[in-house]
């Protein structure tokens, strides 16, 4: 056991609050975010160079085949 004062206690003691904090149920005024959906014109083959370099030209100048 550990002497009161002594670092292993103030650890101890240090763990047990932040657990207590951990456990807490989040706050009411906490929110989430929703993300709009993704840009259907975007799903293509990332792998196509042509296709990159068509949709996507700076990028494709950047890696070049």
């Amino acid at each position: 056991m550990a002497r009161p004062g002594h670092r292993c206690a103030r650890f101890t003691a240090q763990s047990g609050a932040a657990a207590k904090r951990a456990s807490r149920r989040p706050d009411s005024d906490a929110f989430t975010i929703n993300y709009p959906d993704l840009d259907p014109a975007r799903d293509f083959d990332f792998d196509d160079h042509g296709e990159v370099a068509a949709r996507l030209p700076r990028i494709a100048a950047l890696y070049p085949e």
